[in-house]
């Protein structure tokens, strides 16, 4: 991590990924492994709060995530992309009073793989790009340009989180959120209700997600979360 400003930072993870979804055996002639790989992730932010007693400030970031080479299950030579990811995101802050503040936040992000191109009956490509021809490293860039229908397909691959959090005496937080997926693209939408309490250096947290539209394999579902501060 490397602090650039007073208000702003770039910090640069690499992580180990073993992946054992498929147990080690043949399956129609392929002999089948676990994933043993590295990635590395990007993050910067920035923060808008110049001093305290500060009524409002914006903060906004971006990160870059799952930067790595293509990895496979197989001896097959087809092997797939990681889950490289772009967001970015602000979120808004207003002061009300002493010790309560509100935020309000906006993120997009888009996974930077190749879009499937459409083929015929014979496997053929009739439109978009052969994701075999790009590289790793080369479709955080290429990634934009292989939708068969153009950047206008691209831009519905795009996911945004829109949220709000009410922190009273720095103590309480109510949230609420909402998430949006193109409906050519999975069609995701659902909402999410979270509280959280913080206690001293120990703080809870509990979300419930209430799905638009019933293909969320999340539904419904309860998360709690406990933090601790040294």
């Amino acid at each position: 991590a490397k602090k650039l400003s007073e208000r702003s930072s770039l910090s640069i993870g690499i992580k180990y990924i073993y992946s054992s979804l498929l147990v080690k055996q043949s399956l129609y002639g392929m002999s089948l492994a676990p994933i043993n790989t590295f990635a590395a992730d990007i993050y910067y932010f920035h923060s808008g709060k110049k001093y305290e007693g500060q009524n409002a400030w914006l903060n906004y970031g971006a990160s870059l995530t799952n930067i790595g080479g293509k990895v496979s299950y197989d001896d097959y030579a087809q092997r797939n992309f990681q889950p490289t990811t772009l967001r970015v995101g602000l979120a808004q802050h207003f002061a009300l009073g002493y010790k309560n503040t509100l935020a309000l936040s906006l993120d997009a992000y888009r996974l930077l793989i190749p879009t499937p191109p459409v083929r015929n009956s014979d496997g053929k490509i009739v439109k978009g790009k052969d994701p075999e021809t790009i590289s790793a490293l080369g479709t955080i860039v290429e990634s934009w340009t292989t939708a068969p229908d153009g950047f206008s397909e691209t831009l519905k691959e795009i996911n945004y989180n829109l949220g709000a959090e009410l922190t009273l005496q720095n103590a309480l937080m109510l949230r609420a959120g909402y998430f949006y997926q193109n409906k050519d693209k999975g069609n995701m939408q659902f909402v999410t209700l979270g509280l959280g309490l913080k206690l001293r250096k120990m703080g809870l947290d509990m979300s419930y997600l209430v799905p638009t539209r019933e293909n969320n394999p999340l539904a419904h579902t309860l998360r709690f979360g406990i933090n601790l501060g040294f």
